[in-house]
């Protein structure tokens, strides 16, 4: 029995023939999200060790997410972005506007 791809794997595989290459446009979104979490961090003026210890995450995630080296959790988003007081629409609107 054959399985039907999910709307997902369909999208991605859409993707990949767009850009020829599997994962780039996840891998670019990755990498956006990392660098909007860096400057909103930047931008309230915290260190890792601060931002990591009140979204009770480990400084070592938070610089691997930062450097788009490990793909966070929506909960580790969302406890890193309340860390900062930061809303997810506002997240979400500073990547769409990066990309």
């Amino acid at each position: 029995m054959t399985s039907t791809p999910s709307s997902c794997q369909i999208r991605m595989a859409h993707s990949a023939r767009e850009t020829g290459r599997h994962g780039s446009p996840r891998r670019h979104a990755a990498g956006v999200r990392a660098a909007m979490l860096k400057r909103l961090r930047d931008e309230h003026q915290m260190t890792q060790e601060a931002v990591a210890w009140h979204a009770g995450i480990a400084v070592a995630t938070l610089a691997k997410i930062e450097n788009a080296q490990t793909a966070p959790s929506w909960d580790s988003v969302c406890r890193i972005i309340d860390a900062l007081g930061v809303s997810l629409s506002e997240l979400a609107g500073a990547v769409e506007s990066e990309r």
